[in-house]
């Protein structure tokens, strides 16, 4: 017992002496990889240190019981939560979101409607993370947020949630004026996996944004179906090479010999690049797939 006692008291010894390097200077990388180093056995050292230092390495600090992951962390990033600086607030909603203890919800949900925009996006992600039901009537709050990142990752949260029927309007989404909204649309239906969505991922294959649409497709190409399929085939007469590239690699993974000849159209796009890759994705396929397609390569 004594030697283990010994062992303890040089940890804390050499966290303390980490902390003393990162208050001297927070970008410290060696102090930070020390600390992490320690694992469980730091938090006690970081809790009894971290509000007698300043803000800049409080974020370092709370940053580092992120990595950690350790709900015994909960209870004193609660009380840091209440801090003045807005980064801080955003860092600890954050480390929320690493550690996942349900504990932190009810901050979390303060913090969707903090006077800072950073913090409520980054409490938003977190209570994602913490899948805790309790918080869909203040992520549907969020959804009207003026700033644009935040309606995205309330939208993604609640799918998460599987939340989506709950929102009033969700097709007001997909005229979002950012694209980032609209995305945020595709990823939430990506979430929920939630096939009475699918109409809007339809809608979404026609957006003005190329973007949009390849990320659109990427989520379609997600759930298998003759639905998705024609939809696929769809985008390989897309305006945007990058839209009827993203088309072509999704089509590719059904192995459907009835997909070749619109597939294999493609070996006379107008670009370059997509005619390489045509060629490049077709000789991957089985022999038998490209047989019963009745194509020679």
């Amino acid at each position: 017992m004594f030697g283990i006692g010994i062992v303890i008291a040089l940890l804390f010894q050499d966290v303390n002496s980490a902390i003393d390097r990162l208050i001297k200077d927070p970008l410290n990388t060696e102090a930070v990889a020390e600390i992490k180093a320690s694992g469980v056995s730091a938090i006690p050292v970081i809790e009894t240190r971290i509000f007698k230092t300043d803000v800049e390495v409080q974020r370092v600090l709370v940053r580092i019981l992120g990595d950690i992951g350790d709900t015994s962390a909960t209870e004193t990033l609660l009380r840091l939560s209440n801090s003045e600086s807005a980064r801080l607030r955003a860092d600890i909603a954050h480390t929320f979101g690493k550690i996942r203890d349900r504990r932190a919800t009810g901050r979390l949900i303060e913090l969707l409607s903090d006077v800072d925009d950073i913090p409520r996006g980054e409490a938003a992600w977190a209570l994602g993370e913490i899948g805790d039901s309790s918080a869909i009537p203040a992520l549907i709050s969020l959804t009207n947020d003026p700033v644009f990142t935040n309606r995205a990752r309330a939208l993604i949260t609640l799918g998460k949630l599987r939340a989506l029927s709950h929102i009033p309007n969700l097709d007001r989404f997909l005229s979002d004026p950012e694209a980032s909204v609209r995305i945020g649309m595709a990823m939430a239906i990506d979430a929920a996996q939630d096939t009475s969505c699918f109409h809007y991922l339809e809608k979404l294959t026609r957006d003005k944004t190329p973007f949009v649409r390849i990320q659109t497709y990427k989520v379609i190409g997600k759930f298998r179906s003759d639905r998705v399929k024609s939809l696929l085939v769809a985008g390989l007469s897309d305006p945007h090479e990058g839209v009827r590239m993203q088309a072509l690699e999704l089509l590719i993974g059904f192995n459907d010999p009835d997909l070749l000849p619109y597939i294999i159209r493609l070996k006379k796009d107008v670009s370059p690049a997509v005619r390489k890759r045509v060629n490049e994705l077709v000789k991957t396929l089985k022999t038998d797939v490209l047989l019963q397609g009745m194509i020679v390569v």
